[in-house]
C-alpha cells in the first residue's frame, strides 16, 4: 500500500531534517572561527579539527544516503507525487553534502592561515634573536681580543678602553643602518 512508502517517506524526511540541522550548525559554528580567525587561539584550532573530523563523517554519511535514495527510487514503485519528494531529499541530501565539503574546504584554509601565521611570528622571532645576537657578539669580539694576556696597541694609554668603543659603534651604527634599508628592523 502506498501508507507504508509514505511512512518510509515520512522518516527519510526527518533523518533529512536532523542532518540538515547538524550541518548548518556545524556550518555556523566554522565560519563563526573563520570570521574571527586573525585572533585563533590553538583551542580553536583543536576545535576545528574535531569538526572536521565530524564533517568528514557527514560528508559520508550524505554521500551514502544519497545512493540509498536513488536504488529506492529505482528498486521500488512510487506513486509520481512521492517520487517526487524523494527527489527532493536526494537534492537536499546533494546540497547538504556540497555545504560539508565547503566548510571542510574553510577548516583547511583556516588551519593554512594559522601555519602561515605562525611562521611568519616564528620568522620574526628569529630576525630579532638574530640582530640581538650581531649586536652582543661585536663587542665580545672587542673584549675578547683586549682581554687576552698579550701585549697590544695602546695598552698603557687611558684613552685606549674608549678608543676600543668607537669600532663598537661603528659597527653597530653600519649593522643598524643595514637593518634599516633592508626593512628588518
Amino acid at each position: 500500500t502506498t501508507q507504508k512508502l509514505k511512512c518510509l517517506i515520512k522518516l527519510f524526511f526527518l533523518i533529512n531534517q536532523e542532518y540538515e540541522t547538524t550541518t548548518i550548525e556545524t556550518v555556523k559554528l566554522v565560519n563563526s572561527k573563520r570570521m574571527k580567525s586573525e585572533a585563533l587561539t590553538e583551542k580553536d584550532i583543536s576545535d576545528l579539527l574535531g569538526e572536521e573530523e565530524f564533517l568528514n563523517e557527514l560528508v559520508s554519511s550524505f554521500y551514502y544516503t544519497r545512493l540509498v535514495y536513488e536504488r529506492i527510487i529505482k528498486r521500488l514503485q512510487f506513486f509520481e507525487e512521492d517520487k517526487e519528494i524523494i527527489e527532493d531529499l536526494i537534492i537536499e541530501t546533494e546540497q547538504s553534502l556540497n555545504l560539508c565539503k565547503i566548510s571542510l574546504k574553510n577548516i583547511s584554509n583556516i588551519r593554512d592561515y594559522y601555519m602561515i601565521s605562525l611562521s611568519n611570528k616564528l620568522n620574526k622571532i628569529i630576525a630579532i634573536l638574530t640582530i640581538f645576537t650581531i649586536f652582543l657578539e661585536v663587542p665580545a669580539v672587542i673584549s675578547g681580543i683586549y682581554g687576552m694576556n698579550v701585549k697590544l696597541p695602546f695598552q698603557t694609554k687611558y684613552w685606549a678602553f674608549y678608543f676600543t668603543f668607537l669600532p663598537m659603534g661603528v659597527i653597530w651604527l653600519a649593522f643598524l643602518i643595514y637593518f634599516k634599508r633592508k626593512k628588518i628592523l
